[in-house]
């Protein structure tokens, strides 16, 4: 047998192990371990000039068989996994950008980082954090929080002014000096509010109001800090609710992202946690009575019946008078709204100073942020 009908016997094996879904997809098999062997067993009596006529005749083809012939071509450069190499030598060569060994490298790292003694761990966390790969430096940022130790400072800090990314930024957040954590307060706040409000506990009150945070984040950060909110229980419930409400109306608009289930609503997750750690049995227990009503009520057909099915929960177990109040002083809010001349964000944080604003109906609030 000549090259090409050794290739196309391999290829004609490798499809008759395919199959048809129920749907008419057609799904890839995977070769077994035997099989695999017996194929990379065929490939190696090929002669190099064979690989490559075999290489071209595969090439964006059959992945898998393609990634055989590599490896029988360049078997070295395809040795992922580096026997007998020392921690040391692998970080040297993660390190050296022209060594070529790079990816494997890292891979064979990570295989054995877990099972490194703490010492050896700080060395790959630092070099993963001076790596030019973002995912390197998050990996690191996030294995520097959970082993903390005040030799990561520098790394932190010079990972930080390479490119500020969230996880990042949360690991500088909880672990570097207090000072050093103010002077970096407006860039480390557009990364992750909550982080910063959590770092500041003993004045959190006043950042919270500051960056005006959400009732979930509120709950959240409030929780973390091991402090009740300052808002009576009818209170939360309300803003948890009209919470949920705005962004109902906001996923009707496609405002802000295209949503398709309650689930997408950011922070909600943790601020159910938060309810949790706060002591609200209740709410949470309201929230999965709202849950099942909102799942139950419609065919999942449209992400407009879902959300205005739980609009109409919302409305009618807490804003029954949906379009207007007679009880609410409008005068008196109006005139509170006049006065402000604070960003527009303050200026919504203001208004829940006001005795009114728990009974404000949540399309009522909606529209005044609008215009605020």
């Amino acid at each position: 047998m000549d090259t090409r009908e050794i290739i196309e016997t391999l290829k004609n094996y490798y499809w008759e192990r395919s199959h048809v879904g129920l749907e008419g997809e057609e799904y890839k098999p995977e070769l077994d371990a035997l099989e695999n062997c017996a194929f990379f067993a065929v490939l190696k009596t090929l002669s190099k000039e064979e690989l490559e006529e075999a290489k071209w005749m595969l090439y964006d083809h059959l992945m898998p068989l393609t990634f055989m012939v590599f490896k029988a071509l360049e078997p070295d450069k395809y040795n992922v996994y580096i026997k007998n190499e020392s921690i040391s030598n692998l970080l040297k060569r993660f390190e050296n950008k022209k060594s070529k060994r790079v990816v494997e490298s890292r891979k064979e790292i990570l295989r054995r980082y877990p099972y490194q003694d703490y010492t050896i761990q700080k060395k790959i966390i630092k070099a993963f954090l001076s790596s030019n790969s973002v995912a390197d430096r998050e990996w690191a940022a996030i294995e520097a929080d959970r082993r903390w130790d005040k030799s990561f400072v520098d790394s932190i800090k010079s990972a930080y002014e390479k490119k500020a990314t969230e996880k990042v930024a949360i690991t500088y957040i909880r672990n570097l000096p207090i000072e050093d954590v103010k002077a970096n307060e407006e860039s480390l706040v557009m990364l992750s509010r909550t982080e910063f409000c959590i770092r500041m506990k003993d004045n959190a009150d006043h950042y919270i109001h500051k960056y005006d945070l959400s009732i979930f984040e509120y709950l959240y950060v409030k929780a973390r800090i091991g402090k009740k909110p300052d808002l009576t229980d009818i209170q939360v419930e309300r803003r948890f609710f009209r919470h949920i409400y705005i962004f109902a109306q906001k996923a009707l608009m496609q405002v802000d992202g295209d949503y398709t289930s309650i689930t997408q609503i950011p922070w909600l997750r943790r601020a159910l946690w938060a309810l949790g750690e706060l002591g609200y049995r209740d709410l949470v227990m309201k929230f999965l009575e709202f849950n099942k009503w909102v799942v139950n009520s419609f065919v999942y057909d449209s992400k407009i019946a879902l959300f205005s099915y739980a609009q109409r929960w919302i409305s009618d177990n807490y804003f029954p008078n949906i379009l207007i109040s007679e009880s609410i002083d409008w005068n008196k809010i109006l005139s509170k709204i006049e006065t402000i001349t604070h960003p527009r964000s303050i200026k919504i944080d203001s208004l829940k100073d006001l005795d009114e604003y728990d009974d404000l109906p949540p399309n009522v609030i909606e529209t005044l942020s609008d215009f605020m």
